[in-house]
Order: structure tokens, then sequence, then C-alpha cells
């Protein structure tokens, strides 16, 4: 049987499923689960709590907690949620470096104000060389996978 997986916010307990390619881009099926080497942060933006989560994590959940059949074929993420992935540009002028966030957005509301949540989170944000970055400059672009 195919299987549906969620990521379960660590803030509100609420399950947000892992994105899926859009129909039009690849077979209808289940998302497929990050490699072992897996992790990202991730902001849901329904109570506005960050998480860094790994594929341990994740698998920590376990298949019965996340599996939930009836939501297949209902779309590609179902119950009217989107995934965003931000890449926070880098405050050095030859540096190419992003930091990327997923953000589960469940309204366009939320999309408004995704870079305004990212940046009151109680962290220093820095690009993966530890530079800075800059405030509210950002990449954004709707995910199909949590894949940096």
């Amino acid at each position: 049987m195919s299987r549906w997986a969620f990521l379960f916010c660590a803030g509100c307990g609420k399950r947000m499923p892992l994105p899926a390619p859009n129909p039009t881009k690849t077979s209808i099926g289940p998302p497929l689960w990050p490699t072992d080497t897996w992790s990202a942060s991730v902001l849901h933006l329904g109570c506005g709590h960050l998480s860094f989560y790994t594929a341990r994590d994740l698998r920590a959940q376990s298949l019965a907690r996340t599996a939930d059949p009836s939501l297949l074929g209902r779309g590609f993420l179902g119950g009217g949620l989107e995934w965003c992935r931000v890449r926070l540009l880098c405050a050095e002028p030859h540096c190419i470096a992003r930091t990327t966030v997923f953000a589960c957005l469940s309204s366009s509301t939320a999309r408004q104000r995704l870079v305004s949540t990212i940046f009151e989170q109680p962290k220093v944000w820095r690009c993966p060389a530890g530079h800075p970055v800059i405030y509210e400059k950002v990449e954004q672009e709707e995910a199909y996978s949590l894949e940096v």
C-alpha cells in the first residue's frame, strides 16, 4: 500500500504533508522519503514555529503515525497546504552560499507574511559559510520536495 508522509510541527503538533511533485511534472504517487543525510529548517506558518528536522526525526515519527492513505489522490498536498522554499541571500558580495528555509503555508495570507515571520524568529541567520544574510533579501519558489 502507498503511504503519504507527514512532518508534525514541533510547535503545535499539526501535521504538514511532505511536499510532492505536481502531477503535471511526474506520475501520481506519494512523495519519496528524504535520504538519510537530509535535514531542513521548516517554518510552520500556521503557528509561526521554526524547527530543524533531520531524516532521523522524520523516521522516528513512525510510518504508523505518518501514514494516511485517505489523502492519496486528493492533490499533491491535500488540505489546502502549500510549501515554499526560501533562500536567504548572503551579505558578502561574492558569496554564493544560501541558507534555505522551507515554509508550510496554510493560506494566501501566510505567504504575505512569510519573509517577516522568518526574520522575526529568535535566530541569527547566517549563510552556510558563516556570513550574515541580508534582512528580507530572499529568493522564493514553490517547493515540490524538501531538498535544498
